[in-house]
């Protein structure tokens, strides 16, 4: 089955990885998975540096939202780091960027619409 039927007969495709407490990922598994379907991909989160005007962008090769190291503590709010942290964002990201992971390349009108969603989430974050 090519990728596109597998898109077309299963809701998901993708699952949080270990970048989420396994206690969320098993319940958001067994939630998204399907009866006798495929086993969900993960997707991974990472915390990295970027460019001050972007909170997130994806690493589609390796299946990875990366999120802006510049505003971990402020998104943490005083709670401590960790591989698992932000599960609420993480999660939020992951079902907004669930479709994302199948496209091939990026076209201008994508680029906008990450642009103006980096924008959004930056005005909510105090200064």
């Amino acid at each position: 089955m090519s990728v596109s039927e597998v898109r077309d007969v299963a809701l998901f495709r993708y699952a949080p990885g270990d970048a989420v407490p396994k206690a969320v990922r098993d319940s958001v598994g067994k939630i998204l998975g399907e009866t006798g379907g495929e086993r969900l991909l993960p997707v991974d989160f990472r915390w990295e540096r970027l460019s001050g005007d972007t909170f997130v962008e994806l690493n589609r090769e390796q299946q990875t939202v990366v999120l802006n190291s510049k505003y971990r503590e402020k998104i943490l709010a005083g709670q401590s780091a960790s591989k698992t942290d932000a599960v609420v964002i993480k999660m939020l990201l992951f079902f907004l960027f669930h479709d994302e992971f199948d496209r091939k390349t990026s076209s201008g009108k994508y680029r906008e619409w990450l642009g103006k969603i980096n924008q959004s989430i930056l005005e909510a974050i105090p200064k």
